[in-house]
This record gives structure tokens, sequence and C-alpha cells, in this order.
């Protein structure tokens, strides 16, 4: 088995409180520490020469497909402390 370190959509419009959603994801994003925790874990698995893909993932202009409880679930899942890459 192969592992992939994914980072998805971390653009200004979703993390950044003047970005297009960001007055109420901004708040979420910062609370639980998502850009330092991210950067935290791309470094880690640069450092374990892990691969590091980047997804921009589509959504509808108005990003009408976002929930606050979908994102909330994603970013506490994105900010593990305990990040341990698996050797393939």
């Amino acid at each position: 088995m192969k592992t992939l370190y994914l980072v998805m959509d971390l653009i200004n419009d979703l993390v950044h409180p003047d970005g297009a959603n960001g007055s109420g994801l901004a708040a979420e994003v910062t609370r639980v520490d998502v850009l330092k925790n991210s950067a935290t874990a791309i470094a880690k698995g640069r450092n374990e020469g892990v691969p590091i893909g980047y997804v921009i993932v589509g959504w509808s202009q108005d990003y009408r497909e976002w929930t606050i409880n979908g994102l909330s679930r994603m970013a506490t899942i994105t900010t593990s402390q305990n990040l341990t890459f698996a050797k393939s």
C-alpha cells in the first residue's frame, strides 16, 4: 500500500475572514488552527518522503454544497495532532 497526504482546499475563499465563505468558516479554521496544523503535517510528510497531493474541489460559485457541520468535522480530522505516516 502506498501513502499519499492530500491537502484539500486551503484557499482564501474558504479560510480567510474576507473570503467568499470566510465569515462563518474562518472562525472555525482559526479555532482549530487548520493552517498551522496543515503546514506541520505537510512538513512532516515531506520530511518522511511522503508525497503531498493538493486537491482543489469544485463547488458552486455560492458554495451551497457546504455546511458548517460538515466543515467542522473535516477540520477536526485534518488537524489531528498525532500524525503518523505509514511507510509503503
